[in-house]
């Protein structure tokens, strides 16, 4: 589902800005080097890499749905650290299972902890020369005017019967949220705007999509 938001996500995004420069769409974005953050005046490091990121993406659509997060990673055996500023359209939740009443709140705290990275998503550490279980913690720097948040419905264990299958199961819990006033200043670390505050009114879909196996998902 993630994947389908953010394809769609991206397509608009290029259409917008495409009809936006009277259908004169360069194919040729100008190359931009990441910005590394680590040493920089951290605002001056997300300022930079927005600003990058708008000489490629540059729409209507970005500045009302694209926000900002801080990532931190470190190695865990020489201690190297990098800090980046990425962009974002949506944020992928997931759903906190040792909780008995589930909140929007638990998955948004789950989503900042740290974590290490497993290998199959090892980060290269240039200092060792090689792909580590790094250390990695986002931040939300900013968010945008309209927030999309997906919630991760499925959890996936491996098939013992099945060499290197999964087991797909559907998480049937509750999630509480506030309908009225979801404020997000705890979450948010960047320059806030308080004349347009973190804070959002909610509302919730369901998307039942047909795949490839004609099974229905949500």
């Amino acid at each position: 589902m993630n994947r389908i938001l953010v394809s769609f996500f991206s397509s608009l995004c290029i259409s917008v800005h495409t009809l936006s420069n009277g259908f004169e769409f360069n194919q040729n974005k100008p190359y931009i080097e990441d910005i590394e953050g680590f040493g920089m005046d951290c605002d001056a490091a997300a300022m930079s890499s927005w600003q990058n990121y708008l000489k490629r993406h540059d729409s209507f659509f970005v500045d009302h749905f694209h926000g900002m997060q801080k990532s931190y990673l470190m190695c865990p055996h020489c201690g190297k650290q990098s800090i980046k500023f990425d962009v974002y359209s949506s944020l992928s939740l997931t759903l906190d299972n040792s909780q008995h009443h589930n909140t929007l709140f638990n998955s948004l705290d789950k989503f900042t902890q740290g974590e290490e990275l497993d290998e199959a998503n090892g980060w290269y550490c240039s200092k060792c020369q090689k792909h580590v279980c790094a250390i990695k913690k986002i931040q939300l720097w900013t968010t945008p005017d309209i927030l999309t948040l997906h919630l991760k419905r499925f959890t996936f264990k491996p098939n013992v019967a099945k060499k290197n299958g999964l087991l797909r199961s559907k998480i049937q819990d509750v999630i509480n949220f506030p309908i009225d006033r979801l404020d997000l200043h705890k979450y948010v670390f960047g320059p806030k705007d308080e004349s347009a505050p973190p804070v959002y009114k909610v509302c919730s879909c369901l998307n039942p999509l047909l795949s490839f196996q004609r099974s229905r998902h949500h």
